[in-house]
Order: C-alpha cells, then structure tokens, then sequence
C-alpha cells in the first residue's frame, strides 16, 4: 500500500512515498481501506518538529473508508462497513485502527466529507457539549469560526439554542462564509481588522445587549484568546484549543487583574489527543460513541458538512499541496485528499 512518510522535519519537499504491506487488525481493532484522508493544523505543527517524535514518521489524523478486516472481539463493525475514524498514521492508503475510535460514516456525507470531520467535529464537540456546556439562550462569541472546528462549532451551538452566535471575521471572504455557509447573521459578523482589542470588546458587548457573553470558543490564539477573556462573563467559559508560546502574555492568577479570578469565570483546553495519550485504554469509546452522536446530527440534517477542498488523488503530491494550503491560513473548512474512488 503507498504510504506517504515524513524522513525529517521540516519543509513541504521532507513528505516522500513508500510502499508498505498491509497489517492485519488485532484484538479490539478494524483495518479500513481508505477512501479519504483529512488534513489538519496540527499535521502542519507535526511536520515541523512541534510535537516531537523521531523521523520518519507518518502523520495524518483524520480517514474514512470501508472496513476490510475485523480483529477478534470487535462487536459493531463487520467487513464492508463505511466508517470514519480519528487515527494515528493516517497518510495511507490502509489503515489499522482501534475500534473505539470509529464509527459507521454519516450516510448523508461522502467519504471525502467524512474523512473531513473526526478531529474537528469531535474537537468542537467537546468544546461546546462539555466544556462550556453551552445551552439555548447562551450568548456565545467564537473566534476562528470560519475553519474546520469552528465550521462545525457554530452549527452545534446553534442547534443547541445559543443566541446570540457571534463571530469573529478578517476578510470579505471570511465573512461570506460565515453568513452564506454557515447561517450567521451579518450583523453577528464581527469584523477585527484594524480595531483595538478594547473596540472589538466594547462592539461585541453591545451586540449582546450591553453584556458579556456566557461563552468564548477560541479557535485561533494570540489576540483572540485574549479577546475572549475580556469579553466573557460572570461565571461564564472560556474554552481554547491554541497553545501559545511561552512569551504570551496573560496573567490568570493576579486576583485584582485576572478575567477568571474577577468573574468566576473558568477556562478549559480541548487537546483531543489527550484520552488516547494518556488515558486508559478502556476510556477510548468515548470518540466512537461522540462519532456516533455526530453521525445522527449530520443525517438528520441538523448539522451540514464542512466545505471541503480536494487536493486528491492521494499522493505525496497532494500531501505537499495540503501542508501549502494549511500554511497559507487561508483555508474555510477542511482539506481532504481522496483515495481510489471516493463517492
């Protein structure tokens, strides 16, 4: 099976092919002939070295496909099953993965679509269902709403009756994803280029009423991160998925200056990757039973895919054309790469 390796850190031109044999499944895992794989920011950090390891290494996160082979004691999956998975290794063509960590594919998404969700879908799942517990009538401010976790973070929030869903735009492009993709309302748009964080707090504010929001999603760090602390309210969340150097400045602990101290507000970091790091083995099925949630709001249509662009076929080629759009920062929604036919 082509296999696409990363041989250092590094550059786009550090990704090369290889040909690699299957693996079979063992217990409690599913081998899935891919039929789509996503692209994340993260990849983009792993290949420049950000997250450790030692090359070559193959990265990618994010598949669907159709199982192909069952390992003992898998219950809920069978050969020819359409599944979507949040993986390790996943810049291949065949994959082993856990069985807890997938679910059967939404029948309304195409595997392109599919492969497209799993680390974002599940991200901005967490960070709304269980972080900020966010509930109809939450004022909710989310920053970075126009990429992968924010596209589905804005849907999730809605359907679950926040109000208002403010967002936060840097260009024209941006802004008519958001209303014309995402549903928001144009005056809920708010726009940061050449603002003050002070303007961008007092505006929001006053989209809300005159008050502070319940919940702030921060989705793309530095200044927004910020922003968000300044604009939520008493005991009200703050939820981020960007880490941030160790020069940035904010200082949560002062009890006369801190936004949390002041307000009794709380802050949570979603880093999906933790549970299947760190935690027990045993605990794994709560991404497949997540996926399976997400599966159910995406048939019923109260969820739209995210946009995709399509780099495929899959290659290194596309794996380098991927990594060059991430790079770019102007990616709306998701990157993917097909697999061999991927209706």
């Amino acid at each position: 099976m082509l296999t696409v390796m990363l041989n250092r850190f590094g550059g786009v031109d550090a990704f090369s092919a290889e040909h690699r044999p299957e693996v079979a499944p063992g217990p409690g895992e599913v081998r899935v002939r891919i039929r789509a794989v996503g692209f994340n920011p993260v990849d983009v950090k792993a290949r420049q070295g950000a997250l450790g390891g030692t090359p070559p290494l193959v990265l990618g996160r994010d598949i669907s496909g159709i199982v192909d082979a069952v390992g003992e004691g898998v219950a809920g999956f069978a050969v020819g099953d359409p599944v979507y998975a949040r993986a390790n290794e996943a810049y291949a063509e065949s994959i082993v993965v856990p069985a807890s960590l997938a679910a059967l594919k939404p029948k309304a998404l195409s595997f392109p679509e599919a492969a497209a969700l799993p680390v974002a879908a599940l991200t901005a799942y967490q960070a709304v269902t269980e972080k900020a517990r966010t509930g109809p009538g939450d004022s909710v401010l989310v920053a970075g709403a126009s990429g992968g976790v924010g596209s589905v973070a804005v849907q999730l929030l809605r359907h679950l009756g926040a109000s208002p869903v403010l967002v936060t735009a840097g260009s024209d492009a941006s802004a008519e994803y958001l209303t014309g993709r995402l549903g928001v309302r144009p005056e809920h748009v708010v726009r940061y280029r050449g603002k003050s964080s002070s303007q961008l707090a007092e505006e929001i504010r006053t989209l809300n009423g005159g008050e502070p929001v319940q919940a702030a999603f921060d989705f793309v760090g530095g200044p927004m991160k910020r922003l968000c602390f300044e604009v939520v309210g008493v005991d009200g969340h703050v939820v981020s998925i960007v880490e941030e150097p160790a020069t940035f400045e904010l200082n949560l602990w002062d009890e006369n200056t801190s936004p949390l101290v002041l307000r009794s507000a709380s802050f949570h970091f979603v880093q999906l990757a933790a549970r299947v790091r760190y935690g027990p083995r045993g605990t794994w099925e709560k991404y497949g039973h997540q996926l399976t949630a997400l599966s159910l709001l995406f048939d019923s249509g109260a969820l739209a895919p995210v946009p995709i662009t399509d780099v495929g076929p899959f290659s290194v080629d596309a794996v380098r054309r991927a990594h060059a759009l991430l790079e770019s920062g102007q990616v709306q929604g998701k990157v993917v790469a097909s697999v061999g036919s991927s209706a």
